[in-house]
């Protein structure tokens, strides 16, 4: 069958025309109805339909092209029913959101199908087939083998990975769990190395033609280009769509379990250990190239990155936002440990220097006075736990920075808080201060009786003088610039404040000095007694903590003890149970050896019986068998000696004349020849002088014989029933002639004398002595 000429030699035009429209199709469908389930569908089954329409339209059905064509089309069905069957699972695929809508992206198809299928559209073509010798000299070399074998390496390792994969999803394992079965625990993508293989092997196996030079040098050339193809596909595996995505997909998911452990580690603390076990994976797993970890691990990593193909950008990727590397080093195991790197503490650094610069250049464009720092800045004196009244005064400070300086009303209340609280007499800088401060004045007036923090002033730090703020010293307050804010309203009169404290509001005059002195002794009287007090009841809750502690340890200890003890007893049942069970064992195979061994003595004394019958059965056999061919050799030795007298009679009548020659050389025999299975009965007459006998039907009939025979020189002996044939044994007066051709004629006669009659012409026709 000639191959089919289309647009080129190559058919190279004709596939991409076919590969394009196949390709649209797909697309319309895709983009029309918005749905990935016939978009991989397209691309295998797109390699089917070249390698099948090239092989057809080529014509010639050699091995090498046929097994090409066959690889080919068994790849690319079993891979579009494997990405059909799983999309159908899934519902869709995430990997298509992008393309489904873009007609350029989905161009990369079209390039993969066309160039990846080139070796079998040129292996098929008429540049090829039309001058290949290969149909006429049957025959595998190097190449076919080699190629036959990687493609079904390469083969097998993808379907196995695939199918392990799936099955491995179905199962529902848990989220840090890393696939570690069948292929993928020597390689971390052992179906991108499968197919790598395959589709070598498929162009190891289409150059078969121009290795042996049966092929003009164009034709030639395209094959050995035509390796585009295996490369295109390492390329693009190694590079593109293949390693790198999923590579970056399996990093982030363990990053992201990790960070989700370290935000929340109650809820999720199977993502603990996730990114730890896999970098452990990573180091002791191929990327590409299947290799047992044992082997793998200790590499170099120069051989890793060159010979093994584990580049450095598998490992670097962005989780969030920031460029991270998926390898452990020492900038990103702090990183990885704590939640945030040193890119991200650098930016925040930044952050706040470039804010601090803007409020101190808002401070001195303004003639605001700068804002107080924050709490953040203030640093911890003591552990809230260690020292209970140390935190509480710690957070009583930091509380007063945080709240605006009041104003003063009185001269007298500036001087009697001037000593204890000089950061609160900076005034007031804008109304928004004003208003703040004017919402957190207490209730009362600071020497009224029934002010709530009469020991405030033991909180504050000593401030040297001259460093008050505002520059001002400590000893001589400013003077407030703005009038004191309006006190809260309270219930009671219709102004909102009680008559009793109406009364006492009404005094203007700061009580005196000793009165001072008194309320300044009880205001440290009372400070000592909340000390006392605080440190007794946190003595108390010492006490109570560690008598908590202590009982808690005592119940553990003596949960630990119950628990061992139950362990021990259930060991201790559990050795018991195991030695009364291997004792049990024991007795019952010493019973199964005994009965074994006595079956075997029962059945060797059967055996020795039952040879020695078959011993005395033979020699009684031998016997019988001995007796009956003496029998049988006397009985012949009898019967040639009666033939032998019976001839001897016949020819001594013969010679005296008894009988006529006529009457002698006839006679009726019964006969069987090769010729004819049926017995019959002829008519014989010897002519002894030419040394043939005549058949007749019946005496009256001898004008013309039925058949005549020549037995001088033919005729080999005259064999008895016991010389090999058994089948005369029961007709009597019976013999057998065996001519040299082979032929065997069977005879028997009417009585003893015609058969020595018959036996006697025979041999003296024949020339033989019986």
């Amino acid at each position: 069958m000639s191959p089919a000429h289309a647009l080129d030699r190559y058919y190279l035009l004709l596939t991409f025309l076919v590969t394009v429209a196949y390709q649209m199709l797909g697309f319309a469908i895709a983009w029309t109805f918005r749905f990935d389930k016939i978009t991989d569908f397209t691309g295998g089954s797109n390699f089917f339909i070249l390698a099948l329409m090239t092989l057809l339209m080529g014509g010639t059905f050699c091995a090498e092209n046929l097994l090409a064509s066959v690889f080919v089309m068994v790849w690319a069905a079993r891979l579009a029913g494997f990405l059909l069957f799983r999309v159908l699972k899934r519902g869709s695929d995430s990997r298509f959101d992008e393309i489904r809508g873009h007609f350029f992206k989905f161009l990369g198809q079209i390039v993969w199908v066309w160039t990846v299928s080139s070796p079998v559209t040129i292996r098929n073509s008429p540049a090829v087939v039309d001058f290949n010798q290969s149909c006429r000299t049957p025959g595998y070399n190097g190449l076919d083998i080699a190629g036959i074998v990687i493609w079904a390496l390469g083969w097998s390792i993808e379907s196995t990975a695939d199918i392990t994969k799936y099955m491995w999803k179905s199962s529902n394992p848990p989220k840090n769990a890393i696939m570690r079965t069948s292929v993928w625990k020597w390689s971390r993508h052992p179906p991108y190395f499968g197919e790598i293989l395959c589709w070598w092997g498929i162009w190891l196996l289409c150059i078969s033609p121009a290795t042996t030079h049966n092929v003009p040098a164009s034709s030639r050339s395209a094959l050995y280009g035509s390796i585009v193809s295996p490369l295109f596909t390492t390329v693009l595996l190694l590079f593109a769509s293949g390693i790198p995505p999923a590579e970056k997909s399996q990093s982030s998911k363990f990053y992201a379990l990790k960070q989700k452990a370290q935000e929340d580690p109650d809820n999720n603390a199977e993502g603990a250990e996730a990114w730890a076990d896999y970098q452990d994976y990573v180091k002791s797993t191929s990327v590409l190239i299947m290799i047992p970890n044992f082997l793998y691990r200790p590499l170099p990593r120069f051989i890793k990155q060159t010979v093994l193909l584990d580049f450095p950008m598998y490992h670097s990727f962005d989780y969030e936002g920031k460029k991270m590397s998926a390898t452990p080093t020492p900038s990103s195991e702090g990183s990885c440990k704590h939640g945030r790197g040193p890119v991200r503490k650098l930016s925040q650094f930044l952050k706040r220097r470039k804010s601090r610069k803007d409020l101190a250049r808002s401070s001195e464009s303004s003639t605001e006075p700068p804002p107080l720092p924050p709490k953040e800045s203030i640093p911890v004196i003591a552990s809230s736990f260690k020292y209970p009244m140390a935190h509480r005064h710690h957070q009583d400070r930091q509380r007063q920075i945080s709240e605006p300086a009041p104003t003063y009303t009185h001269q007298w209340e500036i001087e009697m808080f001037d000593y204890t609280a000089p950061h609160r007499l900076a005034p007031a800088h804008s109304a928004s201060a004003s208003a703040a401060a004017a919402a957190r004045e207490p209730p009362y007036p600071y020497n009224h009786p029934n002010f709530p923090y009469p020991n405030l002033h033991h909180h504050q730090p000593h401030l040297p003088s001259g460093h008050g703020h505002n520059g001002v010293g400590s000893g001589t307050p400013p003077p407030p610039s703005s009038p004191p804010p309006p006190l809260p309203p309270k219930k009671g009169g219709a102004d909102g404040y009680s008559p009793t404290l109406r009364k006492q509001n009404t005094r203007t005059q700061p009580p005196a000095p000793e009165e001072r002195a008194r309320m300044r002794q009880a205001a440290l009287r009372q400070r000592e007694a909340d000390e006392q007090r605080a440190e007794r009841e946190e003595r108390q809750r010492a006490v109570r903590r560690k008598q908590e502690r202590e009982a808690e340890e005592r119940a553990l200890v003596e949960a630990e003890a119950a628990r061992k003890a139950a362990l021990q007893d259930e060991l201790r049942y559990a050795a018991e149970r195991k030695a009364r069970e291997e004792r049990e064992a024991r007795e019952r195979e010493e019973a199964r050896l005994a009965e074994i061994r006595a079956r075997k003595r029962a059945e060797q004394e059967r055996r020795r019986k039952y040879t020695l019958e078959l011993e005395r059965w033979r020699r009684e056999q031998a016997e019988r068998a001995q007796g009956q061919v003496a029998e049988k050799e006397a009985l012949r030795r009898r019967s040639e000696e009666a033939k032998r007298e019976r001839v001897m009679r016949i020819n001594e009548d013969a010679a005296r004349g008894s009988s006529t020659g006529e009457g002698m050389c006839c006679g009726w025999v019964t006969m069987q020849t090769p010729e004819s299975l049926a017995w019959k009965r002829r008519y014989f007459r010897f002519d002894l002088d030419k040394g043939s006998v005549a058949f007749y039907r019946a005496p009256h009939e001898m004008t013309r014989p039925m058949d005549t025979v020549a037995l001088d020189g033919r005729v080999d002996r005259i064999c008895e029933w016991w010389e090999g044939f058994e089948e005369l044994e029961a007709i009597p007066h019976s013999f057998a002639v065996k001519f040299v051709d082979g032929q065997d004629w069977l005879m028997y006669a009417d009585t003893s004398d015609e058969k020595d009659k018959l036996l006697m012409l025979v041999s003296e026709s024949a020339g033989i002595i019986i």
